[in-house]
C-alpha cells in the first residue's frame, strides 16, 4: 500500500500536534530508508545553515543522534512489537527531518539565533509529537512517551557537548 507525500504529511501532523494516532502512516522499508537520508541531510543543513556548525561538528552532531537513535531502537525491541517498532522509527525520522527542514529554512531566511524563538518552539512540537508516537508504541501513559524522549534528547546532548570539548581541547593543541 503506497501513500502520497501529502497523506503522509497530514498524518505526521495529526502525530505532532493533534495526538494522533501513527497507524495511518503505513511503513516500507523503500519509505524508512529515503526518510533516513532525508533526514541525515536535513540535519546536516540545519547544523550549517542554522547553527553555523563546521562539518566536524556537523558530522559529530549526526553519529550522536544515529547512534542514540539506534540504542533506542534495541532497547524497544523487547517492548514493542515489529510493525509497531517499524511506524515508531518512521514517524520518528520523519519529525526529525520536518524539524530540521524547518530549522534550515529558518537559516536560509537569516534569522538571528540569539533572537528567535523558532528553534524552541519547533523543538517542542518535535518532543512532542515524538513523546505521543513513543507513547503510542509502547502502549502506555504519554508521560512515558515523554520522559523517553526527554531521555533521549538529554542523552544526545550530553554525548555531543562532551565529544565537542574533547575536540576543542584536541584542536586547541
Amino acid at each position: 500500500m503506497t501513500q502520497r507525500i501529502g497523506n503522509i504529511a497530514t498524518n505526521l501532523l495529526r502525530v505532532i500536534f493533534l495526538r494522533g494516532s501513527p497507524e495511518r502512516i503505513h511503513y516500507s522499508t523503500k519509505l524508512f530508508v529515503v526518510a533516513l537520508l532525508l533526514a541525515i541531510i536535513a540535519s546536516g543543513s540545519a547544523q550549517v545553515l542554522y547553527f553555523a556548525d563546521d562539518i566536524t561538528l556537523t558530522v559529530l552532531r549526526g553519529f550522536c543522534e544515529l547512534t542514540m537513535f539506534m540504542v533506542g531502537v534495541v532497547l524497544l525491541t523487547r517492548k514493542v512489537a515489529r510493525i509497531r517498532l517499524a511506524r515508531l522509527m518512521l514517524v520518528l525520522v520523519s519529525i526529525s527531518l520536518l524539524a530540521d527542514v524547518v530549522l534550515s529554512f529558518c537559516g536560509l531566511l537569516d534569522i538571528p539565533l540569539t533572537t528567535n524563538i523558532a528553534h524552541y518552539v519547533i523543538g517542542i512540537a518535535a518532543i512532542y509529537g515524538a513523546s505521543n508516537a513513543l507513547h503510542w508504541a509502547i502502549k502506555g501513559n504519554f508521560l512515558l512517551g515523554v520522559a523517553g524522549i526527554g531521555g533521549y534528547v538529554l542523552v544526545v546532548t550530553v554525548l555531543y557537548e562532551t565529544f565537542r570539548g574533547l575536540f576543542a581541547i584536541i584542536a586547541s593543541g
